[in-house]
């Protein structure tokens, strides 16, 4: 991720800001606050707590890997999402299985808590606040969802993996679930394209690329 800078250190993991958050902050502040007719102070409010919101999803798989045993490098936090990247992979499916699950864990359990507090601020008759609040449940709720889509390298795709591992070995579980996943990635990249949605398309190349170096990196390993 060159290009990456760190913005703060949390449970001893450096989290680190991708220097096009700079670009797309802004922008995406004045999209929301136009888009849900809200002053702009509430957009970027919106777009923190969006981005606070990946880095907790990222949080829930790091500090689960750390506390199995598996060192952490740091957080990084792009415009299409966050990594946590791990210095080790887990060895064990038992361990990837629960390390890829508590991030959307964590989304809906976020989802959840805005869906309550939503509740409470349309009841308070807060106006903005329950936009926001709806808006983050939403987010938290997609956030959910679309990483359970067994897209490898996605979570999802490494649950998919770990449950092929205790069948057939690491390698040959990887290239099935890396098949999957380019499958997965194409489909995504082509609706992307249809729907003239841009960020869907670069996510489905980024994940196109990443299962493939995966790939290598774990024939490497095995070899």
């Amino acid at each position: 991720m060159l290009g990456a800078f760190q913005i703060g250190r949390f449970y001893g993991i450096p989290v680190r800001l991708h220097w096009t958050m700079l670009l797309f902050m802004p922008y995406l502040a004045r999209e929301i606050s136009q888009g849900m007719q809200m002053p702009g102070l509430w957009g970027w409010a919106a777009v923190v707590l969006l981005f606070l919101s990946v880095a907790l999803h990222e949080f829930g798989h790091a500090l689960i890997a750390r506390g199995r045993g598996y060192p952490v490098r740091d957080i990084v936090l792009t415009t299409i999402g966050g990594v946590a990247y791990l210095l080790r992979a887990p060895g064990r499916p038992r361990d990837e299985m629960i390390i890829a699950i508590a991030g959307p864990l964590v989304s809906v359990a976020l989802a959840l808590l805005c869906a309550s507090g939503l509740w409470l601020s349309a009841e308070a008759r807060l106006g903005n606040l329950a936009l926001l609040l709806m808006l983050l449940s939403y987010i938290n709720a997609s956030l959910f969802l679309f990483n359970l889509i067994p897209c490898f390298p996605m979570d999802g795709g490494r649950m998919f993996r770990a449950w092929q591992s205790s069948r057939v070995g690491r390698l040959e579980a990887t290239r099935r679930a890396v098949k999957l996943g380019k499958i997965l990635a194409v489909l995504m990249g082509l609706w992307g394209l249809y729907t003239s949605h841009w960020t869907l398309l670069i996510i489905a190349v980024v994940v196109y690329q990443s299962a493939a170096a995966e790939y290598r990196q774990v024939q490497l390993q095995e070899t």
